[in-house]
């Protein structure tokens, strides 16, 4: 089947494989997250009241990034039988993949200065002191906020990919270490029992 052929190359090729992939997959959840996600409401939906909600911004962004797994978790899709279930990251904390998607669609949105605390909450006795302090950000344009998004995500989730396949193989070496200790036992045990085999004919 061309599916084993394609898991038994990914299964050789690693872990280049799994960081490549990785990699590749962390551009791709950054743009998305900016370019998919924040621009989506701020810019796709401009007029509407929700367009200048930072919530809005920061929810569907993050959403946009870890939905997927999230989802998943929830409704248990990836397996034959569906079912509803408490997502582990209410048990277990958030995921890699939360945090990650949360941070840069928090940067993007700061980079880019897309909120003023002066322009959305003109009331607000602390606005322009924060304002002070969100113009300490250096600025980019929006193409460039993506490629930095893209980039931290690719080094973040291929960094965390060459960790864990090196703890991976740590774990393989051990198994075969093991195994080999065991084999290297059980002939040694076989040739004890020969000898004592011997001794019984030599005395009879």
């Amino acid at each position: 089947m061309p599916g084993d052929f394609l898991y038994q190359f990914l299964r050789y090729t690693s872990p280049v494989s799994d960081v490549f992939l990785a990699s590749v997959d962390g551009l791709l959840r950054g743009y998305g997250v900016t370019a998919a996600g924040v621009d989506l409401v701020r810019k796709s939906m401009k007029g509407q009241p929700v367009a200048d909600s930072l919530v809005a911004w920061i929810l569907v962004g993050t959403v946009l990034g870890s939905g997927g797994g999230i989802i998943d978790d929830f409704l248990q899709i990836s397996r034959a039988a569906w079912g509803f279930r408490t997502p582990s990251m209410l048990a277990n904390g958030l995921s890699l993949d939360v945090k990650l998607s949360f941070a840069a669609t928090v940067g993007y949105i700061l980079t880019t200065h897309a909120w003023s605390f002066a322009e959305h909450a003109p009331g607000f006795p602390l606005s322009s002191t924060l304002d002070g302090l969100l113009r300490l950000v250096p600025h980019l344009s929006d193409q460039e906020a993506h490629l930095l998004s893209g980039l931290m995500c690719s080094a973040v989730l291929g960094t965390a990919a060459h960790v864990g396949a090196r703890k991976y193989a740590q774990t393989e070496r051990n198994a075969l270490a093991l195994a080999q200790r065991k084999k290297h036992d059980d002939v040694e045990s076989d040739d004890d029992e020969e000898d004592v085999d011997d001794e019984k004919d030599d005395s009879e």
